[in-house]
């Protein structure tokens, strides 16, 4: 997009809404009183706006700006029922609201409704949250208990269904490692988002090396949330956006809880969840362990995991939370390696490796403080730290070599990070009505003990150097820092309207020391043996902007525009590689780009979900693959890109849509994107002959995500289809290669079926994956886990069995 474009982009953005600042507004204020008269921290809210507030020492409480309308007024406040109101808002209001303690019995029929946002199982972040703010943002939240899917292998393409614009890698067995791209970015390792859980960072190095090779247990988390390229300001710099995963809490109301779940299926599947919680004085505590093994439906493809978290969180006083959290994982797999396109065509379970292994030793520690200083302002400071490792031993040459049993391919990474982030959330008055600050700072350290060198030449998993003291590729140490500050505010010109501008600052340092040493043989005698020495330093100082707007057009609907500078660092990491299959640039540049997304999200009554946005991503310095002057594989920067499209989310609930209310449920969903993403424009002549207007990798123009679930009280059953068009896994868009590490990846299409029952405290599940049985793949690997092409799972069977006490 040129400046031109992008100028007029933001003009076109601010002029947008239709603003009606004549219309009339009002209060609503009144009292709450309690029957126990022991209720702290009560919240009152207009359901489905951000019209709130917190009463006050004596109950009282006011809420202003309201306009003419029809509310369901809730109240809430710990250790006491739900008040949920049906009220009408013409003039000025007085309601007083009277709480009962939660083991308070009425006689009387009571029905309870769920929130619209969790009905359906997808909903959006608030205008601000905890400390963050998501106003004027392409937010969305996925609740998983309201969902079908196969939570106990990570099922990606499932539960992130209603995801817009999600391409998934589906290469790994029981979804040890997670593969999301969005928008024309890689899937690999999810590295283009900010991955996070529970607020706190669990990639392996967030600036350094940005992949995630833990994927948090799904049985053990209550909601996934996605905030898109305008996360940058409060999360990072990154194209992608932030990923969070939330895990369940302990109920308030006991001081023990069991949740168990058995499952079983396909090519030997096993696992078992566990968890205790529940809330003992002050103190809440959630403690969850996950095993599972299995195989994969090809040979050399067994596995098994390991999964521990514990969460313990006490009140210090009434206004502070004091939360520590503990992550382990680990996990051994075998793997049989890729596949040239005819050997995918002729038998896909074909397994040419027998020596390849990988393994994750994963350690999260946390701590979390939040300090709710008056009802104006929140604050927050967390501390967190990563100490793991990945290991891959095995024979990465070109699939279309044999492995005749040599040396295998030792890679080691070790990773010790620590960092801090303090957050301050605060209201004031602007213009009659409330405003929003958060002011944050980050401050991190990383260091990736980084080496590669001849293993064993056995079979076993085996990941002990050869010469560890000498070794025969390099041996680096790769630390990293970030300091960086930021600011985002939301003014309320009107209850309708407000505009959210943000701006971050990020000093960034990178380093490298070690060596890299280059053998050369002829036949098999050594002629030279050289170590490269490094010990570089590379400094950043990055400033990033944006800005949001947001526009009530109902109670239920709204539209929102933004757009937000976005940057990610070339680091050392990725240029020191040593893989036979390509060769890397040593002068890679930092990507940088923007993000703009405009749409238009709600509810319609009970019976309609939607969320339609159109945006634009510009990736400047975009880092590709092409050929060098020797004929090699080379990764370097190909240039800049841009990548529009077209993202619909909507969901139907055909039984509410004639009557308001049923035990019944059948709804449909579908989610959908039109993506066009090209090559704009390089530096070089070469750029114009090889790359201008080619296809961007891994973006294919059409994705489709459609189910139909039918839900009667404790029974759920949902069909899912899913379909993915074609794409190029190189920026030369090469149809066809010889190694199959590039070529074209065919559209295919995948439906699954779910169906789960509920007895009491009882449930009990069926999972088929891949149900026509199709034969296709996702994923053309360079060199881990073996190079080629990687095919996906075949038709899969599951059962799972679970209980809560």
């Amino acid at each position: 997009m040129s400046r031109k474009k992008q100028i007029l982009f933001i003009l076109f953005a601010l002029l947008a809404p239709i603003i009606s600042f004549s219309q009339n507004f009002y209060k609503l204020c009144g009292k709450v009183g309690c029957d126990d008269g022991d209720a702290k921290n009560i919240e009152i809210y207009l359901d489905q706006t951000d019209y709130r507030t917190i009463a006050d020492s004596n109950g009282k409480y006011c809420i202003y700006n309201i306009p003419k309308g029809t509310y369901k007024l809730v109240t809430y406040a710990e250790m006491h029922q739900i008040s949920v109101k049906d009220i009408a808002i013409n003039n000025d209001t007085l309601i007083n609201i009277s709480l009962k303690p939660e083991n308070y019995t009425e006689l009387d029929k009571v029905t309870i409704t769920q929130r619209r946002n969790n009905f359906f199982g997808i909903s959006k972040l608030d205008s601000y949250q905890g400390t963050a703010i998501y106003e004027g943002k392409k937010t969305e939240v996925i609740h998983l208990d309201n969902i079908s899917a196969n939570t106990a292998t990570n099922n990606a393409r499932q539960v992130f269904s209603k995801i817009t614009g999600l391409n998934i890698w589906e290469s790994d067995a029981a979804g040890l490692q997670l593969g999301i791209g969005a928008r024309g970015l890689s899937p690999n390792r999810t590295a283009n988002f900010n991955v996070r859980q529970n607020g706190y960072d669990i990639s392996a190095d967030a600036l350094g090396y940005p992949e995630s090779y833990y994927t948090p247990p799904l049985d053990a988390i209550e909601k996934v949330e996605f905030v898109r390229g305008a996360a940058s300001l409060q999360y990072g710099t990154q194209l992608g956006g932030m990923i969070n995963f939330v895990f369940k809490e302990g109920p308030k109301d006991k001081k023990i809880q069991y949740e168990g779940k058995l499952s079983a299926g396909s090519y030997g599947f096993r696992s078992t969840y566990n968890a205790l919680s529940g809330t003992v004085g002050k103190t809440n505590y959630y403690a969850a362990y996950q095993y599972k093994q299995g195989n994969s439906f090809r040979k050399n493809s067994e596995y098994y995991a390991h999964v521990a978290y514990l969460s313990l969180s006490h009140l210090l006083t009434t206004k502070i939370k004091a939360t520590f959290n503990f992550t382990h994982e680990n996990y051994l797999a075998h793997q049989p390696g890729g596949l040239t396109d005819a050997e995918f065509k002729k038998d896909y379970t074909l397994s040419k490796r027998t020596r390849n292994w990988f393994a994750v030793n994963w350690n999260l520690p946390a701590l979390n403080i939040d300090y709710n200083l008056n009802k104006n302002t929140v604050i927050n400071w967390r501390f967190f730290a990563l100490i793991a490792s990945r290991k891959s031993v095995g024979f990465l040459n070109n699939i279309t070599q044999t492995d005749i049993g040599d040396d295998r391919t030792l890679i080691s990474d070790n990773f010790y990070n620590a960092g801090s982030e303090l957050r301050l959330l605060k209201h004031y008055k602007f213009l009659k009505g409330k405003s929003t600050f958060v002011l944050g700072g980050r401050a991190y350290k990383g260091m990736d003990i980084r080496k590669q060198g001849n293993g064993s030449n056995g079979t076993d998993a085996n990941f002990v150097f050869n010469n560890p003291n000498n070794l025969e590729k390099f041996d680096y140490v790769l630390p990293s820092r970030n300091y960086s500050v930021f600011l985002e505010n939301i003014f309320k010109f009107s209850p309708r309207f407000s505009i959210t501008p943000g701006v971050r600052y990020e000093y960034i340092n990178t380093q490298v020391q070690g060596y890299l040493r280059n053998i050369l043989k002829v036949n098999d005698v050594v002629i030279s043996d050289n170590k490269v020495y490094s010990n570089k330093s590379n400094t950043r100082n990055v400033f990033l902007y944006g800005v949001g707007m947001a526009y009530q057009i109902s109670g239920d609907i709204e539209t929102y525009i933004n757009y937000t500078k976005n940057f990610r660092a070339a680091t050392f990491s990725d240029i020191l590689v040593s893989n036979p299959s390509i060769v890397v640039d040593p002068n890679l540049q930092n990507e940088k780009g923007f993000n703009a997304d405009w749409g238009i999200r709600g509810f319609v009554k009970e019976f309609l979900h939607f969320d339609a946005s159109i945006y634009y991503l510009y990736y400047n310095n975009r880092m590709g693959e092409t050929f060098n002057t020797q004929g090699q594989r080379y990764r370097t920067n190909i240039g800049s890109s841009g990548t529009e499209g077209v993202e619909v989310m909507a969901e139907l609930d055909m039984l509410r849509l004639f009557k308001k209310a049923s035990k019944a449920s059948v709804s449909c969903f579908v989610n959908t994107s039109f993506n066009n993403a090209r090559y704009l424009k390089g530096t070089t002549q070469e750029f114009n002959i090889k790359y201008k207007n080619k296809k961007v990798e891994l973006v294919p123009n059409i994705t489709l995500r459609t189910g139909l679930t039918y839900k009667l009280s404790k029974f759920t059953s949902t069909l899912q289809y899913s379909y993915i068009s074609s794409q190029f896994s190189d920026a030369l868009n090469t149809p066809f290669s010889a190694y199959a590490i590039v070529g074209e990846i065919p559209a295919y299409y995948v439906m699954d079926f779910s169906v789960k029952y509920q007895i009491k405290k009882y449930s009990i599940g069926l999972n088929v994956n891949n149900l026509t049985n199709n034969k296709y793949f996702t994923r053309r690997a360079e060199s881990y886990p073996g190079p080629g092409i990687l095919p996906s799972d075949p038709l899969q069977v599951f059962i799972n069995l679970g209980i809560k006490l």
